[in-house]
C-alpha cells in the first residue's frame, strides 16, 4: 500500500508540474518576432542619434570649415593645391582625382558644418587624411626627418583626430541630425515601434540625398567644364594672334607650341638656325618650357600660364635637344619629347 500511495503521489505531483510549466508558456510574453528589415530613413536615424554635448558644434565647425576652404582652393588653385599637387605627390590620374576629391570636401564639409549625416560625411573624409599623410608627410619623415614632418602635418593629424572624434559620437544636439529625429519621434504616435515613423523619414532623407548629389555635382561639373572652355578659347585667341604675326627680322624660322595636361605638340624635326618659338598653354595648369642639347640649356622665364603665349628664341645647331616640362612631375607625366635638328 505504501508502495502504491508514492506511485500515487509522484504521477499527481508530475502532472502538477506540467500543467504550471504550460500556464507559465502559455501566460508568459514571447519576444516579439523579428521585424521586417528597417527603411532607409531609421537606418539613418539610428546613424544620426547622439549623446555628445552641445561643444561638439566646435569641432564640428572647424573640421567641416578646412574641409569646406580646401575643396574650393582645389579649383580657385588647381597648380598649387588641385591637379598640380596631385602631380607632384604622384597620385595617379591626377586630372580626374583631384577634381573628384575636391567635390567630396565641399560635399562633406557642407555636411558637417549642419550636422548632417555627420557620421557617414566622417568616413571619407578620414580616408582622404590617411591617403594625404601617407602620400605627402611620411616621405618628408624619411627625408628630412621627425620635425619637419611633425610641422607639416600637424594640420593633417589634427583633422584626421576631428573626423574620428565625430564618427564615434555624432553631430551633437545642434545639427540637424538631431532635428530629424526628434521630428521623427513627435510625429510617431508610438515612438517605440520604428515602422510608424521611418516611412515619413525615408521620405525627407530620401530628399536631402537627391538635392545633395544634385547641387554637389552638377554645378561643379558645370563650372569646371564652363571655366575649362573658357580658358581653351583664349588660349587659342591667343595662339591665333601670335600665329598672324610674323617671324622677327634676322630669325629664319618660327615654331608654334602647344603645351596641354600632359603633351608637348610641336614639330619633331627642324633646321638649324636662329629659331623663335611661340609656347602657347592650352591646358588649364601652369608649364614651363625648357630645350637641353648641343650647349643649350634655354627656357621660358618664369613659366606659362595657362592661356598666356610668350617667346623664346634661340640659335640651334644639328644635334639632338630634348624638349620638356621642368615643373615637378610633368616630365614624368608624358611632358617631354626628343627634337632633331638638321
Amino acid at each position: 500500500m505504501n508502495q502504491n500511495s508514492m506511485t500515487r503521489q509522484a504521477t499527481s505531483t508530475l502532472r502538477e508540474e506540467e500543467s504550471l510549466f504550460s500556464a507559465a508558456l502559455s501566460s508568459s510574453e514571447l519576444p516579439a518576432s523579428r521585424p521586417t528589415a528597417l527603411g532607409i530613413g531609421e537606418r539613418i536615424h539610428r546613424i544620426a542619434f547622439s549623446t555628445a554635448p552641445p561643444a561638439t558644434l566646435l569641432v564640428r565647425s572647424i573640421v567641416g570649415a578646412v574641409f569646406l576652404l580646401e575643396g574650393i582652393l582645389k579649383f580657385l588653385n588647381p597648380q598649387e593645391l588641385g591637379v598640380g599637387r596631385f602631380v607632384k605627390i604622384g597620385i595617379p590620374f591626377p586630372a580626374f582625382f583631384a577634381p573628384f576629391d575636391g567635390v567630396f570636401e565641399i560635399g562633406c564639409g557642407i555636411l558637417l558644418l549642419v550636422g548632417l549625416m555627420t557620421r557617414l560625411a566622417a568616413i571619407p573624409m578620414i580616408i582622404n587624411m590617411i591617403v594625404a599623410i601617407t602620400s605627402s608627410k611620411i616621405p618628408i619623415l624619411l627625408e628630412q626627418g621627425f620635425w619637419k614632418a611633425a610641422h607639416e602635418a600637424r594640420l593633417d593629424f589634427s583633422m584626421l583626430l576631428g573626423c574620428i572624434f565625430l564618427q564615434l559620437v555624432g553631430a551633437g544636439p545642434l545639427s540637424l541630425d538631431t532635428l530629424l529625429a526628434a521630428r521623427s519621434r513627435s510625429g510617431s504616435s508610438d515612438p517605440r515601434n520604428p515602422s510608424q515613423r521611418a516611412p515619413a523619414l525615408d521620405k525627407a532623407m530620401v530628399t536631402l540625398l537627391a538635392a545633395g548629389m544634385l547641387i554637389l555635382g552638377t554645378p561643379s561639373r558645370s563650372q569646371a567644364a564652363e571655366s575649362a572652355s573658357q580658358g581653351y578659347a583664349q588660349a587659342t585667341r591667343a595662339s591665333m594672334r601670335s600665329m598672324a604675326g610674323a617671324a622677327p627680322t634676322g630669325t629664319e624660322q618660327m615654331v608654334e607650341v602647344r603645351l596641354t595636361e600632359y603633351k608637348i605638340e610641336m614639330p619633331l624635326q627642324l633646321r638649324a638656325g636662329r629659331t623663335l618659338f611661340k609656347v602657347t598653354n592650352l591646358g588649364g595648369m601652369f608649364h614651363r618650357f625648357e630645350i637641353e642639347g648641343v650647349g643649350i640649356e634655354k627656357e621660358v622665364e618664369p613659366g606659362v600660364e595657362a592661356g598666356q603665349t610668350k617667346s623664346l628664341e634661340l640659335d640651334l645647331k644639328p644635334g639632338m635637344y630634348e624638349v620638356y616640362c621642368p615643373v615637378h612631375g610633368h616630365k614624368k607625366a608624358g611632358m617631354s619629347i626628343r627634337l632633331k635638328v638638321t
